[in-house]
C-alpha cells in the first residue's frame, strides 16, 4: 500500500540524521558522521544553522511561515490552485515538501571542494539517483515521473538567488528602491521562462531556503541592534549581512511572484 506524500515528508523528516550519517559514511565525509547537524564555516555569512536543523527550518517555512506571506501578497488563491495539480496522482504541494527534505544533502558530497560557489543543488538531485536514496523514496511510493520533479525541485532550488539576487548584488542594485524598477521585473520574468516548468517552484524555495537561515528573533533594520543581538546569542558576526539583506530577498519573491501570476 502506497503513503500519502504527507507522511513521507514526515518520515523522511525523521529519518534525516540517519540519511545525513549514511550518506556522508558512503562518501566518506567524516564530518557529518560524527555530526549530522555540522555547518560548513563557509555559510557562515548566511546560515545560523547546521544541515540538519537548517533543512527542518526550511520545511516549517513551508508549512507555517509562507502562506501568511502570500496572502498578504494577494497570490495565496492562485498558488494553491497550481499547487493542488497532480503528477500521477500526488500533488505538486506535497512532492514539493519532500523535496525540501532533500534539497541540501548534496552538501554533504560537497563538504571539501574549494571555493564559494560550490554546486550542492546538483549533488543533491544526483543523489536521488543513487542507491541509497532512491530506494528509500521508492519504497514510500514514488514513481519514476514523480521522483523526475523532486529531482528538477532540488536541482533548482537555488537558481533564483544565483541569477537574480547575485546579478543585481554584483551590479549594486540589490536594494529595496532599485527593485521597483522595471529591469526588476524583466529579470523576473527571463528566470520564470527559462525555467518555466519550476518557474513557480524556484521562487517558493528561494523564500523558504530564506527564512529557514535564521532565527526571525534576529531581523533587524538596525545593524548596530543586530550586532548586538549576535553577541548576545553567540553567534558569528557575519550573520549581519543576511539578517540586513532578509527584507530585499522577501520583496524580490514578491516582485517574482508577482510577475509570475499578473
Amino acid at each position: 500500500m502506497k503513503m500519502k506524500l504527507l507522511n513521507i515528508a514526515q518520515m523522511l523528516d525523521m529519518e534525516l540524521p540517519k540519511i545525513i550519517i549514511q550518506i556522508a559514511r558512503e562518501n566518506n565525509i567524516s564530518e557529518y558522521v560524527k555530526n549530522p547537524d555540522f555547518k560548513d564555516i563557509r555559510l557562515n555569512e548566511w546560515h545560523q544553522y547546521g544541515l540538519l536543523t537548517h533543512t527542518r527550518k526550511v520545511r516549517q517555512a513551508f508549512l507555517f511561515e509562507l502562506n501568511p506571506l502570500l496572502i498578504n501578497w494577494g497570490l495565496y488563491p492562485a498558488i494553491e490552485r497550481y499547487l493542488s495539480k497532480d503528477i500521477n496522482g500526488i500533488d505538486k504541494k506535497e512532492l514539493f515538501e519532500a523535496s525540501i527534505i532533500i534539497h541540501d544533502l548534496g552538501k554533504i558530497v560537497c563538504l571539501h571542494e574549494r571555493g564559494e560557489n560550490i554546486k550542492h543543488e546538483v549533488a543533491s538531485a544526483e543523489l536521488v539517483d543513487e542507491e541509497f536514496l532512491k530506494d528509500k523514496l521508492t519504497k514510500y511510493g514514488l514513481n519514476r515521473k514523480q521522483l523526475d520533479y523532486l529531482k528538477t525541485c532540488v536541482k533548482t532550488h537555488d537558481v533564483f538567488g544565483r541569477q537574480i539576487r547575485n546579478e543585481l548584488k554584483e551590479s549594486g542594485k540589490l536594494n529595496l528602491e532599485y527593485l521597483a524598477e522595471k529591469e526588476v521585473r524583466k529579470i523576473c520574468q527571463n528566470l520564470a521562462l527559462k525555467y518555466s516548468d519550476v518557474g513557480l517552484e524556484i521562487g517558493l524555495f528561494f523564500i523558504c531556503d530564506s527564512l529557514g537561515k535564521l532565527n526571525g528573533k534576529l531581523y533587524s533594520e538596525n545593524e548596530r541592534e543586530i550586532i548586538k543581538q549576535l553577541k548576545k546569542n553567540g553567534l558569528p558576526l557575519d550573520l549581519k549581512s543576511g539578517i540586513l539583506q532578509h527584507p530585499i530577498n522577501m520583496e524580490l519573491s514578491r516582485v517574482y511572484l508577482n510577475e509570475l501570476f499578473n
